[in-house]
Parts: structure tokens; sequence; C-alpha cells
């Protein structure tokens, strides 16, 4: 599974290892993890895929982990579910960045 196999490899999202900031080992996991799937799926996948997955669902957690889901809201569909219950693991590496709020004829404008 993808998700384990990028959890296993937590130099990849976090920033407190100290191969966090060595792209060729990145890279070389990725080509190596891609050539890997490729074979699997008789169709070629690059490290850039893979890259783009990963990013976007490292992104996709972190906005769905700010919703609440409950009666009043919006109900989480059955792949956001397990995207929030795969991913879990990221809650402690994202870091949100504080929204800055400007006062405008009354109302709030985030910049």
């Amino acid at each position: 599974d993808l998700a384990e196999w990028y959890r296993t490899n937590s130099f990849l999202y976090d920033l407190t290892d100290d191969s966090y900031k060595d792209i060729g080992k990145k890279r070389a996991l990725l080509d190596e993890k891609a050539k890997e799937i490729s074979g699997e799926l008789e169709q070629p996948i690059t490290r850039q895929h893979l890259e783009t997955w990963l990013k976007s669902m490292r992104s996709t957690w972190g906005r769905l982990s700010l919703k609440k889901s409950g009666s009043a809201a919006k109900k989480f569909t059955t792949k956001e579910e397990w995207l929030l219950s795969t991913f879990g693991f990221l809650k402690k590496h994202i870091h949100r960045r504080p929204q800055n709020k400007k006062m405008t004829s009354g109302k709030v404008v985030l910049s």
C-alpha cells in the first residue's frame, strides 16, 4: 500500500528528520517506487506522478482535517474518511500558517 510506504519513509515529510533536505535520497527512493509501481500496473509511473499524488494527499488531508463532521456539517464521503484515517499520521507534521485578517467596511477579509 502506497500510503503505508509513505508513512514508513518519514524523511519524505518529516521536517525534523536528518534526511529531509537530502533531495538526492528522496528522488532515488521515489524513482525506485515509481519503477516498482510501473511494473505492477504495466504502465509508466514517474517520480513526478508520485510526488504529485503524495502532495495532493497531504494537502487534501490538511484541508479535510479542519472540517468538522457532524449532523450540522456536510458528511465526509467514503474516500474522505479513508484519506483522513490513512494519512492521520501527518497530523503532527502539518503546521498551520496563521491567516491575516483585515477589517474592510465592517467585514473581515482574509488576506
